[in-house]
């Protein structure tokens, strides 16, 4: 048997005494809607008696309440017309899928021997290359003597030329301190001559201005 609970209320300016398996808390909203209700109607109205603002308050509610049972209904409705829409999509999506699968597990076999086919082409690729590969490794180790050779031989003709080429700048070097000790053999020998010729041209004078002296006297 379940427990009540008696809750005293005030209701448009009266005292109550409610009992009901509800918390004290929800007796109180309850109450609190309905004075609510009543005071409404009494502020629009107030020749309006206790017992009329009663009945007006309870078809007002009657009226919130049968509103939001409709709403429910809707919702509901509504819901329902969803979920219906929803399963509909989802066996669709489920069929599309299925064909997916279905599909996709048959060219996993072709593709599974297109994978094998290339596989096995791979093989023989990797075969050919390898042998190309050592071919290479073959001809390379040839040329590489080959190129060690006519290395060592661009090195000694290297040195050889470098030998020449030193004993050329030696040779040429020798040759120009011989031209430079000719050049200043040279240029003293012209520096004494023109010292000479100087002394020649003062002498010169000296008589040419001595005859030219005598000349006048006579």
């Amino acid at each position: 048997m379940t427990n009540k609970n008696k809750t005293e209320v005030y209701i448009y300016g009266s005292r109550y005494t409610v009992s009901g398996a509800e918390s004290e808390e929800y007796m109180h909203k309850l109450s609190l809607y309905v004075d609510k209700k009543m005071r409404e109607f009494s502020e629009v109205n107030n020749a309006l008696s206790s017992g009329m603002i009663s009945v007006l308050a309870a078809i007002n509610i009657a009226d919130d309440y049968f509103k939001t049972l409709d709403k429910l209904v809707n919702i509901t409705k509504n819901q329902h017309i969803q979920t219906e829409l929803m399963e509909k999509e989802y066996k669709q999506k489920v069929e599309e899928l299925t064909l997916q699968i279905q599909k996709f597990q048959s060219g996993a076999v072709t593709m599974e021997e297109a994978l094998t086919s290339q596989a096995n082409e791979f093989e023989k690729k990797e075969k050919s290359l390898k042998e190309q590969i050592e071919l290479l490794r073959v001809e390379s180790a040839y040329k590489d003597e080959a190129i060690a050779n006519q290395l060592e031989e661009l090195a000694n003709e290297h040195t050889q030329n470098k030998e020449e080429l030193k004993d050329q700048i030696n040779k040429l070097k020798d040759e120009n301190v011989a031209k430079e000790q000719s050049i200043s053999e040279l240029v003293r020998k012209f520096e004494q001559l023109e010292s000479e010729y100087k002394q020649m041209e003062e002498l010169y004078q000296e008589e040419y201005n001595r005859i030219k002296s005598e000349y006048g006297k006579l």
